[in-house]
This record gives C-alpha cells, structure tokens and sequence, in this order.
C-alpha cells in the first residue's frame, strides 16, 4: 500500500471530521468515508466496489460504535495512530494498528447479534471503533 501526501492529507481531512462530527450518524457517515479512502489506498477496484456495496451495512455497524462519546472521540485517535504508521511508511505498525481497529470494531457487530456482552462498555486495547 503506497500513500501520497495527498492520500495523507485526504486522510487527515476525514480524520478530523470523524472527531468534529455530531452525533452518531454524522460520525458513521465519516468514519466510512475515512475506512473508504484506506480501503481505496488497497488499488484493487474489486475490494473498494465490494466495500460500497455493504455500504449501508457497515453505516448500521457503526452507528452502533459511536453512541457515546468517548469511543467517539478514540475512534479519532486509533485513525491517526493509522495514518502515522501509513506517513511513517512502517507497514507492520499499519497492519497491527488496522487490525486492532477492526477487530474492535467486531465487538460491535457481535453485540448487535447478541454474542458479546461487553461492547455497551467496550474500552478495549484499542478504545475506538
């Protein structure tokens, strides 16, 4: 995965609003804009058309995420810690950060199927969805 600048720029911007959002729809709305540039970073056509397709989907799972604010406000943090592995151009530290991330994120998706208990108050290694 190679980042230009200006992919790094496109994903600070996205980034940002994630943290600047309000309210859950507004932050699921630019949580998967920020997950659709990375996903676009990938270069391959068929994985990013996949992504938009669940489109609606993955809007549900996150809305579920980011209910309260503090996971809110560490999803902002685990993105950059992402975009700081992608700048520093560290591809171990990105697969590891993006995999914390994801596998967070799967707390939710778990609760909402009723197989986890502890996503409503998921703080987690990573603390951000």
């Amino acid at each position: 995965m190679r980042a230009a600048q200006s992919d790094l720029d496109a994903l600070d911007a996205a980034n940002r609003r994630v943290r600047e959002s309000v309210g859950a729809e507004e932050a699921a709305e630019n949580d998967f804009v920020f997950h659709d540039l990375l996903v676009q970073l990938a270069g391959n056509s068929v994985l990013h058309a996949s992504y938009l397709s669940q489109r609606n989907a993955m809007l549900e799972i996150m809305r579920i995420g980011k209910g309260n604010r503090p996971i809110h406000d560490a999803t902002y943090t685990a993105h950059q810690e992402i975009i700081d592995a992608l700048r520093a151009r560290d591809r171990l530290a990105f697969s590891y950060l993006l995999s914390r991330h994801l596998d967070f994120g799967l707390r939710f998706i778990e609760a909402k199927d009723g197989l986890s208990e502890d996503a409503a108050g998921a703080g987690g290694v990573d603390g951000g969805v």
